[in-house]
């Protein structure tokens, strides 16, 4: 190619402080491809170096086809007034009338039609309209379908990026079971095979993937580790100061994590650092408020995405608690499992899969069973000054492998290939 290929890297995201989405981009400019990210309106940082699109309007709600209002009118007739008034609250929710979802079950494909009636999927779709690149790099199923789209149109490729395992990924809630799985799977499903690089953050989910669609091969590994930065061991002091940082949001045990804090010895003390819905934090505030604990857990403002590791130097150990009721959770490996590690910190996380096998790699954590108080309690004491500074020197000693630069020269080179092999074909 006598140009610089483009890339064009889609996300249902706020891109700027998306870790790996803004990793993927500032990798790809680096290595010299002009970068176009799409994603959803947030945060308007002048430090990225490639442009960012999004389309802030409001976005109309979807119509369906003809003969919808006859069949509305029957079901609604069929499931009673109270049923119905439910179901018109989840449309105003997901952006889609009711019988789409009935039709879905008779009618698989209507997951579809119910995924381009999402308003936030008509943003995003239409921030990319008319972009150009070479190469479209869809980060999780949402961007899936529109990354396919834009490749058809350009003639360029698209590659997919599953950061979760998205058929499982919210398993516990039966609502999204019941709307949001089939559509998932669907979407998912219809578009995979066309990828000329899947890839996933874990080997979990990598398997997971290979097994559920029948891939040829399985997906790449590409991890959630940041770029490289050398910390310098510091030696635990009188206090011992715990860290959650990441989206502050029900599910990621938080709760749990301030019940069992009057269980941990005086010497503790836990922080939580992140975004979050503000009910939610104010509930947060309200349990240590509640159970007199304002000396002991502290509730603080989010940093920067860049900033993360450099803020989490200040702590001890790095923690972060989730239940293990789903593949999605068996197989998570967070970004922020691997920013404590480049920090310097102990580790101390639920005993799932992929983390345990790291934590028992590299001897840089201890993992706990459960969400009992008890539980958590029992593993935050068990980490004595002499436990953590151990700790601490594995996971300094750990940090340069587990790095964004292993990661996305790896990454790089499959976009590269795959770049290349397309060339090739149109050549022909």
């Amino acid at each position: 190619m006598d140009r610089k290929p483009t890339a064009c890297v889609i996300a249902a995201s706020d891109v700027p402080n998306d870790p790996r989405v803004r990793r993927q981009c500032d990798s790809l400019f680096d290595a010299g491809w002009d970068v176009i990210a799409v994603g959803v309106p947030g945060t308007d940082d002048p430090s990225c170096r490639w442009p960012v699109r999004v389309k802030s309007d409001a976005v109309p709600g979807a119509t369906c086809r003809s003969g919808k209002r006859t069949f509305e009118r029957l079901l609604q007739r069929f499931v009673g007034e109270r049923t119905w008034g439910r179901l018109v609250s989840i449309r105003r929710r997901l952006g889609a009338r009711p019988a789409m979802f009935f039709k879905l079950y008779l009618k698989p494909e209507y997951a579809e039609s119910i995924y381009w009636s999402w308003p936030n999927i008509k943003q995003l779709n239409e921030a990319g309209a008319g972009v150009k690149a070479d190469l479209y790099l869809a980060n999780d199923w949402t961007a899936l379908p529109i990354a396919a789209r834009l490749a058809a149109e350009s003639g360029g490729i698209y590659v997919y990026d599953s950061h979760e395992f998205a058929t499982t990924e919210f398993a516990q809630r039966w609502q999204w079971r019941l709307i949001y799985r089939p559509i998932a799977r669907y979407v998912e499903k219809r578009y995979i095979a066309n990828a000329k690089v899947i890839s996933a953050v874990s080997s979990g989910i990598s398997d997971a993937l290979e097994e559920l669609y029948r891939l040829p091969t399985k997906p790449e590994v590409i991890r959630n580790a940041p770029q490289f930065s050398e910390s310098r061991f510091r030696p635990t002091g009188d206090k011992i100061r715990l860290l959650y940082h990441g989206i502050v949001a029900p599910g990621r045990g938080l709760e749990e994590a301030i019940a069992s804090v009057p269980l941990w010895r005086e010497e503790y003390s836990f922080f939580i650092r992140g975004p979050g819905d503000e009910a939610y934090l104010e509930s947060l505030r309200n349990q240590i408020r509640d159970m007199k604990l304002e000396s002991r857990v502290t509730m603080l403002p989010p940093v920067p995405m860049i900033d993360l590791v450099a803020k989490a130097r200040e702590f001890d150990v790095g923690f972060f608690a989730l239940k293990g009721h789903s593949l999605q959770n068996e197989f998570v490996l967070p970004n922020k499992f691997f920013e404590y590690t480049m920090a310097g910190l102990a580790l101390c996380v639920s005993d799932l899969r992929e983390m345990t096998q790291l934590c028992h790699q590299y001897k840089h954590g201890v993992v706990f069973e459960g969400l009992e108080k008890e539980t958590i309690a029992s593993a935050v004491n068990g980490l004595t000054r002499e436990v953590i500074d151990r700790m601490k020197r594995a996971a300094i000693a750990a940090a340069p492998q587990l790095c964004w630069g292993n990661e996305s020269d790896r990454m790089l080179a499959l976009y590269d290939e795959a770049l290349a092999k397309n060339g090739a074909v149109l050549a022909k």
